[in-house]
């Protein structure tokens, strides 16, 4: 699976990436949202994971724009943010994330998360 990491810092960035590379996943990395969207111009990732804050652009603001991307409507968002609170959530839910998983997190729970996405695209074909 191809995966889009945005995040901020690039400690959490290479650490994520190393992660998710371990696992078999294909990861294309950026530090800003204006990078990925850009990025986003020209190529359809499997999923994509975002931080939510972020400098410039929040990840919010990525996830909103990206859906008004049509090969990107359905495209699996998961949010992985310090972030926690319910208004953070229901922020996320609204720029039309699929899923919001709070730092830290488990490796073992951030893979889990990350193969139902797998077995959804599985059963349901690609985003279109």
């Amino acid at each position: 699976m191809t995966i889009l990491l945005v995040d901020d810092d690039p400690l959490t960035l290479e650490a994520l990436r190393r992660l998710l590379g371990r696992a078999g996943h294909s990861v294309v990395g950026f530090t800003t949202g204006g990078e990925a969207l850009d990025w986003l111009a020209d190529h359809r990732p499997d999923a994509v994971i975002l931080d939510v804050v972020m400098p410039q652009i929040s990840g919010y603001e990525v996830c909103r724009r990206l859906r008004l991307m049509p090969p990107m409507r359905r495209l699996p968002v998961l949010f992985l943010t310090s972030k926690n609170g319910t208004a953070d959530r229901a922020q996320a839910e609204a720029a039309g994330s699929d899923l919001f998983v709070s730092k830290p997190v488990l490796a073992a729970r951030l893979l889990e998360q990350l193969e139902g996405i797998r077995r959804q695209i599985e059963r349901e074909g690609p985003a279109a």
